[in-house]
């Protein structure tokens, strides 16, 4: 794995580990029965992807609504995306998705902190709001 895709992992799992633990913060309060995981992994094609699985009735066993933040690293480009959807796969929002272009670590990793910003708010804005539902509760996309 080449430093560029650790370092760029780094910023990813810092802002979904804030993600989460604000989730987990406010799910607390609310005395609701959530789990939630998260984590970040990579591979050898220059792949990123930060998610935070949330159970939301606390049960594994059922499907998990998760916020995934990609990013593939190419030489001196990039794309991204940001999206909640079920464990299956089924897309509940994309909240953002595009490409980026850079000249260097710096910049590389300027730009991924500022999609990273961007994404931590959408996602502690929207999550909240899906915690106790199901997949018939929200219209298909």
């Amino acid at each position: 794995m080449s430093n560029t895709v650790i370092e760029v992992r780094n910023v990813v799992d810092e802002y979904i580990y804030q993600i989460a633990t604000t989730l987990q913060q406010n799910l607390s309060e609310q005395q609701a029965v959530a789990v939630i995981h998260h984590g970040v992994w990579t591979n050898d094609a220059g792949m990123i992807t930060g998610y935070m699985s949330c159970y939301p009735h606390g049960n594994p066993a059922e499907e998990s609504i998760d916020a995934l933040i990609d990013f593939t690293i190419a030489d001196g480009e990039a794309h991204y995306a940001v999206h909640i959807c079920w464990s299956d796969g089924s897309t509940i929002e994309d909240l953002r998705e595009g490409e980026i272009t850079y000249r260097g670590l710096r910049e590389l990793l300027g730009k991924v902190t500022e999609i990273c910003v961007l994404a931590e708010s959408e996602l502690k804005t929207r999550l909240p709001n899906l915690i106790g539902t199901s997949k018939n509760d929200l219209p298909d996309h």
